[in-house]
């Protein structure tokens, strides 16, 4: 949540799939990615597994993050959700460049 709510403050376009569905259709996983990858500028991972995450990467034609490297850093912040949501924004605007 904190991560969808730092996007969509950045301005970006956010569509969540359910992971569970998307994998019972394994051979289907390239076709998603290169879909997603026309629609969005990015594709956000949470609590996939590493090898779904390394078939999405190559087959997307955007980057491809994975959402708890990127707030890890921004969790130990303390309670302030702002402070954590620019933590968010940082760590996804380094690493989409």
């Amino acid at each position: 949540m904190l991560f969808q709510q730092a996007v969509l403050e950045l301005g970006a376009q956010v569509t969540v799939l359910d992971p569970a569905r998307v994998l019972e259709d394994g051979a289907a996983l390239e076709e998603i990615a290169r879909l997603l990858g026309h629609l969005y500028g990015a594709i956000a991972c949470d609590g996939l597994p590493p090898a779904v995450v390394r078939r999405l990467t190559a087959a997307a034609v955007v980057p491809v993050v994975e959402v708890q490297a990127l707030l890890t850093p921004a969790q130990g912040l303390g309670a302030d959700a702002q402070e954590r949501r620019r933590a968010a924004q940082a760590a996804l605007i380094a690493a989409l460049r």
